[in-house]
């Protein structure tokens, strides 16, 4: 939005704003030759892009662990050259102000500004998702409300929550919950990214969950998508811990196994041990991978997870109620997804996520149980100790007994 306020003064004081972040950048002499590299292109697609609003904002890798997110901006009446010219000195400003921390942001003239940041902070360009990220496993659109039309307030709030909130706070640490609007028209939010993936990777899976939402629900009041790395559901009803086991998918591959029964059992095996590790290892985050050999020298690569607003019991419900579908859902097959509203179960027999998977025992964990027959064993075995002690103690005495009798 751009507004023009006739005899409005800027002060000279506000005509140029510079700060800095406190925390320091990693190796700050490398950095800064790939910062100014990277805002020259991003000043040059903000000044050229098609769409002439003179704005651009793209990322770049700095190291394996650390995305840079940057952002250059100019007022709506401004020309592409004068916008390239503000942006040109507004990062000069940047650069000789301090480009060795994690965040910068300059306003200057209040024509333009420069930002970049080690945190995501607005929607990534469509060519920067990438296709694989974008595939839409699953989509769930509830009947389109008669009233509530695409420029409604509810549809408003809808586009503020999806555009804005998610897209940047659940890449922070995966998963956000948020509800905007009142009344009516309020709408709650909820997105999760596989426990697996980097920060910015979740920011495109979000922004591009985001986006299908929008095209393939236009009028729904709720509706919930399935990427392969996020999922991404709003409603105009509060869901914030409860479990949604209504909402569901299943995804099975193509290829069979040779031996199904086997197979399934020991599926349903890992996925028991990957929803207790979920809870016990990781009762913040819900998330836990393996694997599983099986007895031809397979291998079988799992992963579980559940959204972070509802509690560990519940989670384990939710999951154990997607177990209850391997049989219906996949019969033998080698590969597979089964997707609820709050949790999801996934696997392959190639590994399909980071890191390395701890094997996970093909015996079914069940120590409560294990405990009891343990127990009803002991008791057995001391009835059985004391009833044959008893017994020699008997005989015993019958055998004194029959030593002390007189023969005629």
């Amino acid at each position: 939005m751009y507004v023009t306020v006739p005899n409005f003064t800027i002060p000279r004081s506000f005509m140029n704003v510079s700060f800095q972040a406190a925390e320091a950048i990693p190796d700050p002499e490398r950095f800064k030759p790939m910062l100014t590299s990277f805002f020259n292109n991003l000043i040059l697609s903000a000044t050229t892009n098609p769409s002439g609003r003179l704005y651009w904002g793209d990322s770049f890798r700095y190291s394996q662990n650390l995305t840079v997110y940057a952002m250059a901006q100019c007022i709506q009446n401004q020309t592409p050259k004068s916008c390239g010219r503000c942006l040109d000195e507004a990062f000069a400003i940047m650069f000789k102000d301090g480009t060795n921390t994690t965040s910068s942001t300059v306003f200057h003239n209040i024509e333009c500004t420069v930002v970049y940041d080690i945190y995501p902070f607005f929607t990534p360009p469509p060519h920067k998702i990438a296709p694989s990220i974008a595939i839409s496993i699953s989509t769930s659109c509830f009947q389109p409300s008669l009233i509530d039309k695409v420029r409604s307030p509810f549809h408003r709030n809808l586009k503020a929550l999806l555009n804005n909130y998610l897209i940047v706070q659940a890449p922070l640490n995966g998963f956000y919950d948020e509800t905007v609007g009142l009344g009516s028209s309020q709408v709650y939010g909820q997105a999760l990214c596989r426990g697996d993936i980097t920060k910015d990777v979740c920011w495109h899976c979000i922004a591009q969950a985001s986006t299908k939402i929008q095209e393939l629900c236009p009028n729904s009041r709720r509706a919930i998508i399935w990427l392969d790395l996020c999922h991404l559901r709003y409603s105009d009803e509060n869901f914030a811990g409860t479990v949604d086991v209504q909402d569901r998918a299943c995804q099975p591959s193509a290829e069979n196994t040779s031996n199904p029964t086997n197979f399934d059992e020991n599926l349903r095996i890992l996925f028991s041990n990957l929803t207790s590790k979920a809870v016990q290892s990781s009762p913040t985050h819900f998330f836990a991978t393996g694997k599983t050999l099986l007895p031809d020298s397979q291998t079988i690569y799992a992963l579980v997870q559940c959204v972070r607003d509802i509690s560990a019991d519940q989670c384990v419900w939710c999951l154990r109620n997607a177990s209850a579908d391997i049989e219906g859902c996949f019969n033998g097959r080698q590969g597979g997804r089964i997707l609820r509203g709050s949790c999801s179960l996934s696997f392959g027999m190639q590994s399909f996520f980071a890191g390395d998977p701890a094997l996970v025992s093909s015996v079914q964990p069940n120590h409560g149980h294990r405990r009891r027959w343990m127990l009803v064993l002991i008791c057995f075995i001391c009835g059985l100790l004391l009833t044959a002690a008893f017994a020699f103690c008997l005989v015993g005495k019958l055998k004194q007994r029959l030593g002390k009798v007189d023969l005629p």
